[in-house]
């Protein structure tokens, strides 16, 4: 039978059987479009979960406090002031594969700026922070070195707080007040969104790591260096498996 013939043959067969050959395509069509979708929605969800770990920072480890007991009272984690900045001195200079070792501290605050107020998270961070956190500074600038060291007081502020307390108007050179200190704004991070649990990453402000142990969230006299935590950045994920932490 030639080509022609069996095409004839076909197309007879199917318009004598309409409704079953439309049923049929009917099918096909649908089944076509469902496989998509899935393969849609599942690709979707893959990249939404993979953003929201990138945005925490790739091949990151914490490493936190451990408990401490007061007059028969549990603290929790992070409550012993058992970790340094030596440490984290000591991370970057003997573990093997860090990228970077980033110790901070962090509290709760209240940030006042001319007539309007807001409720967010203070981090008193050093220069490795922003890149175990792959973080960049949308305008301004980040810390200087020596503006760490010395633990100036100087803010830079995440977008959620931005919109809080400047709308539309340009944050920088201005100044806001953190528990009454005076901070000066030198930089706006770039935006974050929100990160797996929920939380709005953007809602935060940064300041030297002095700074905010001396002069906001109070200073441990007990140990004058010390931090809630270190984050440890890897330069691969082979880095990172168990036994080869610090």
């Amino acid at each position: 039978m030639s080509s022609i013939e069996a095409l004839r043959s076909a197309l007879s067969a199917i318009m004598a059987n309409a409704l079953r050959s439309l049923l049929t395509m009917l099918g096909i069509v649908i089944g076509v479009a469902a496989v998509i979708a899935m393969v849609a929605i599942g690709s979707g969800a893959r990249n939404l979960v993979d953003r929201q770990i990138r945005s925490l920072g790739a091949n990151l480890a914490v490493i936190t406090a451990g408990n401490v007991t007061q007059g028969g009272v549990r603290l929790g984690v992070g409550a012993a002031s058992t970790l340094t900045d030596e440490d984290a001195e000591a991370i970057r200079r003997e573990v093997d594969g860090v990228v970077a070792a980033a110790p901070f501290v962090q509290g709760s605050v209240q940030v006042v700026a001319g007539g309007e107020n807001w409720g967010t998270r203070l981090y008193g961070v050093d220069l490795d922070w922003f890149a175990a956190r792959d973080w960049d500074v949308a305008y301004g600038r980040s810390f200087d070195p020596e503006e760490i060291r010395r633990g100036d007081i100087v803010v830079i502020l995440g977008q959620t707080v931005v919109r809080s307390l400047f709308g539309e108007d340009d944050p920088m050179g201005r100044s806001v007040r953190v528990r009454n200190v005076p901070f000066r704004v030198i930089g706006v991070m770039a935006p974050k969104g929100q990160s797996a649990f929920g939380q709005d990453q953007d809602d935060v402000i940064f300041v030297p790591l002095d700074a905010g142990r001396r002069r906001v969230l109070g200073r441990n006299y007990a140990k004058d260096r010390s931090v809630g935590s270190i984050f440890v950045k890897f330069a691969t994920e082979e880095n990172i498996e168990p036994g080869k932490t610090p």
